[in-house]
């Protein structure tokens, strides 16, 4: 096995970052170095080493782009990665021009989160995953 992308999460609601680091604490891709509530936090705690990979929680739009502008400017080289709930056709448009690297509904498996993350984490483009959507059939 190669060696593990360091990762933060950021998310304000602590039981989902909770739930995010028990669920990737055995996987051998991804290792979760620390967790912060918003980017402020990161702004006021000390990183030696910048993580390869920012898990953003599942925000609003509108603050997750405001989120990982801050997150670039503190972590300029990490990739920054977005689990989001719901997007509008709008919202989608203000996610694809932010500094988000990837873009995942939060209701994904999570074999297809690390599927998806190892796309974003060995491409130099943008990965946007977008929810099962239910069509019926015509009449």
């Amino acid at each position: 096995m190669g060696s593990r992308h360091t990762t933060i999460i950021v998310e304000p609601r602590l039981l989902f970052r909770e739930g995010l680091k028990s669920l990737m604490a055995d996987n051998g891709y991804y290792h979760i170095v620390s967790d912060f509530a918003s980017s402020a936090e990161i702004a006021a705690s000390v990183i030696l080493i910048e993580p390869q990979l920012v898990i953003l929680g599942a925000l609003a739009a509108e603050t997750a782009v405001i989120e990982a502008v801050e997150i670039r400017k503190l972590l300029p080289t990490s990739k920054i990665v977005l689990l989001y709930e719901s997007v509008s056709p709008s919202d989608f448009d203000k996610v694809r021009q932010s500094p988000i690297d990837g873009c995942l509904p939060s209701s994904v498996s999570f074999e297809t989160l690390i599927d998806a993350l190892a796309l974003i984490m060995a491409g130099n483009g943008r990965t946007m995953v977008l929810p099962d959507v239910k069509r019926g059939l015509p009449h």
